[in-house]
């Protein structure tokens, strides 16, 4: 007997039809995912690999109209930064924190990804773009200095 070779085909077909459409902002989303993978393509071998430095940031902003400033920064710094005319920022995710008592006055949160130390102290001292989000920041009605934490490790899961 035959194989039909278009029925595995037609089955696809199908089940891609019964998916539900993502909406725009999963689309963007999605989007920005690609983007980064792509750009993450372009590192060395040891970048990608290893420990890295994870740093995570937050901001006491009570000012709705504040903290849409700040994530505005963020996404501009995520654009801008460079390092020897290079993207050096591995990862870099910002947003609102949920509205929780244990988020005890925090209403943004960023956190970074660095290959190395050296990358995040030349985040600190040298980077422009990472300059012009503290001038925005600075330029803000803060609650409180934000509190910045880091440390070393690998991924103990990553899906």
């Amino acid at each position: 007997m035959p194989l039909n070779r278009t029925a595995p085909q037609f089955i696809l077909k199908s089940l891609v039809s019964t998916l539900p459409r993502p909406s725009n902002f999963a689309l963007k989303q999605v989007n920005l995912h690609l983007q980064s993978i792509k750009r993450l393509s372009s590192y060395p071998p040891s970048k990608m690999s290893g420990t890295r430095v994870h740093r995570v940031t937050m901001f006491k902003l009570p000012n709705p109209e504040d903290q849409q400033k700040l994530l505005a920064a963020y996404e501009q710094l995520a654009k801008t930064q460079s390092k020897d005319g290079k993207p050096y920022i591995l990862s870099l995710c910002a947003g609102a924190a949920a509205d929780d008592a244990r988020a005890q006055g925090y209403t943004i949160v960023a956190k970074s990804e660095f290959a190395s130390e050296e990358d995040m102290k030349y985040y600190d001292t040298e980077c422009q773009a990472h300059g012009e989000l503290k001038k925005t920041a600075h330029g803000l009605t803060l609650a409180d200095k934000p509190l910045t934490v880091y440390f070393s490790g690998s991924p103990q899961l990553s899906v």
